[in-house]
């Protein structure tokens, strides 16, 4: 599929481009993560042998993965039981308190000043965000473009309800931003009023809204979306641990790095794992940050 979207006098951005404009924030998203998931294989070991239904204390997990194990135990315990219950008062606070964890914070952050740069690299005239939910990444976002005055519309998606709930508040927040919301389930075509409510070229973001999904999903981003930016965690090894086939009963998806890009391939010839260094240096399994632009 040709581009859409040129910068300057016909000149399309370059991978060069996207490199230089994101160094800083490749460095220093590398050595967070390089420091933070160090101990990832010990957590890896551990979760097999609480899917194995053996007894791990908590003590013995490193800590930043404490709260992930105690998410994984209630998954596990209540699949035994055959009562998942995504209102269960316990399971809503501990994912309350990954979602509000170290890891989770800096990771909207980075996402967010991504989007900002790219946003100016690429001369993109719209955003939207896919798998908006409460708009906790939103805010992230909204906060960075009042600061530097950047007045782009911003249309925020999600499958269910809550999506328009947190627009409301946020345009509250954020009069001057034009914010728009729709429900929009990624697994379809998108509503011809989200295609209409853009502006090309169009950055799209998210953050884990694909990893619930399936590879089919790119068809339908991809006819919105002239660069993507792409949050979640995406397999680069085929390895499969404890922790997948626990979070694997709540409808998380296992997508291959390679197949991800191979289905992104079919729209965008420009792919970039901001991460990739991770992996290299710790043999991080995941890659959790993947650009792509037409």
């Amino acid at each position: 599929m040709p581009s859409l979207w040129y910068k300057g006098d016909d000149m399309m951005v370059s991978m060069d481009d996207v490199r230089k404009g994101l160094k800083d924030i490749e460095d220093n998203y590398t050595r967070y993560l390089t420091t933070h998931f160090r101990e990832w294989k010990k957590w890896a070991e551990q979760s097999d042998r609480i899917y194995a239904g053996e007894e791990v204390k908590e003590e013995e997990v490193p800590q930043v993965f404490q709260t992930e194990m105690r998410v994984v135990k209630v998954i596990r315990e209540m699949e035994e039981l055959g009562t998942f219950d995504w209102n269960n008062p316990t399971l809503k606070l501990l994912f309350a308190e990954l979602a509000g964890g170290p890891f989770h914070r800096y990771f909207g952050g980075i996402i967010a000043e991504t989007v900002m740069r790219l946003t100016k690299i690429t001369t993109a005239s719209s955003l939207i965000e896919v798998g908006a939910g409460d708009g906790r990444l939103t805010e992230l976002l909204l906060t960075r473009m009042k600061e530097k005055n950047l007045r782009l519309p911003l249309l925020i998606s999600d499958s269910k309800p809550v999506v328009e709930t947190a627009a409301l508040k946020l345009k509250e927040q954020y009069p001057e931003i034009p914010l728009q919301s729709f429900i929009w389930d990624i697994n379809k075509t998108p509503p011809s009023e989200v295609k209409n409510s853009l502006i090309h070229p169009t950055l799209l973001y998210e953050r884990y809204g694909l990893t619930y999904t399936n590879y089919q999903a790119i068809d339908n981003l991809a006819q919105v979306g002239d660069i993507l930016v792409l949050g979640g965690f995406f397999n680069n090894t085929n390895d499969i641990y404890g922790y997948d086939k626990i979070f694997a009963k709540i409808g998380f998806k296992n997508l291959l790095l390679s197949e991800v890009e191979k289905k992104l391939r079919e729209y965008y010839p420009n792919i970039y794992a901001v991460d990739r260094k991770v992996t290299e240096t710790i043999e991080f399994p995941n890659t959790t940050l993947l650009l792509a632009w037409k």
